[in-house]
């Protein structure tokens, strides 16, 4: 299973058309290249997290990171945590989809929805809730990855521009 986890990263970085130095460009690409082949082999994907390959196109995944975040102008400890906290969100969405989709898919209902059900709340019960119905209805799982990704690097850029 680790060999099988390891190609998928190796395929995963096949897909990434620019290099490391075009740090933005780079981790959007190689965090939703991920996405995509976890999501074609999920049965392999739900385990990621328990298992971590450590084999080659694994640590090939991990040293590009840290050399695209170290070409945003980053070092010191953020640089780990930097690359800490994408790989993260990664391996936690990437699992956590694939384990989605297939339990879904199996039963036929599947919708990419992050909320995939009609929301049983009122004005009175849950306001909040209520108020935003139609925006949570139409969040999509692979949207919600893109933004946490888009965070992360918006504030690296922000950090570094400090720096500078």
């Amino acid at each position: 299973m680790r060999a099988l986890l390891d190609r998928m990263h190796e395929m995963a970085m096949d897909r990434v058309a620019v290099p490391p130095s075009e740090w933005r460009e780079y981790l959007r690409q190689s965090s939703e290249r991920v996405l995509d082949v976890f999501l074609e082999y999920p049965l392999v994907a739900i385990e990621a997290m328990r298992l971590g390959a450590g084999g080659p196109s694994e640590l090939m995944v991990l040293d590009r990171t840290l050399e695209a975040i170290t070409a945003a102008g980053v070092s010191d400890d953020r640089l780990v945590r930097y690359c800490g906290l994408l790989g993260g969100i990664n391996m936690a969405f990437c699992a956590g989809l694939a384990s989605a989709r297939r339990s879904a898919v199996d039963n036929g209902l599947y919708s990419g929805f992050w909320i995939d059900r009609p929301l049983n709340v009122t004005a009175s019960t849950h306001p909040f809730i209520n108020a935003q119905r139609d925006e949570l209805a139409a969040l999509r799982d692979r949207d919600i990855f893109r933004d946490a990704i888009s965070l992360v690097i918006q504030e690296i850029a922000r950090e570094t521009s400090h720096a500078d």
